[in-house]
């Protein structure tokens, strides 16, 4: 049974922070009451957390800046960005899912 559980999804401007406490004993271990949990404080690969950040900033292209309610400037974020990531967040979570292991119960919510 898994120890401590975690909500996987990418949320603007958070730098690739991906992974959200799910329940007290996680937040108490890891904070990010309201907030992310800082992937950097878990064990994971250097290789993997670069992954996640760079999957976060091409989160963040997504999202017209300018004014937010307005869609993605198809020009600034096409169906093949979309489709890389989506490709890019399951790749991520599969790999969290490896490098964590049983310990770690991470839900995908993206």
């Amino acid at each position: 049974m898994a120890k401590y559980k975690f909500k996987y999804w990418y949320e603007w401007d958070c730098a690739g922070d991906c992974l959200w406490a799910d329940d007290d004993i996680t937040r108490e271990t890891f904070g990010g009451g309201c907030s992310h949990v800082d992937i950097e404080k878990l064990p994971l690969s250097a290789e993997l957390i670069a992954f996640l950040h760079e999957t976060g900033d091409l989160h963040d292209r997504s999202l017209n800046w300018d004014y937010p309610p307005d869609p993605p400037d198809p020009e600034q974020w096409t169906p093949e960005m979309t489709a890389e990531f989506d490709r890019r967040a399951y790749e991520g979570y599969d790999r969290i899912c490896q490098e964590l292991g049983a310990e770690y119960e991470i839900i995908y919510d993206v």
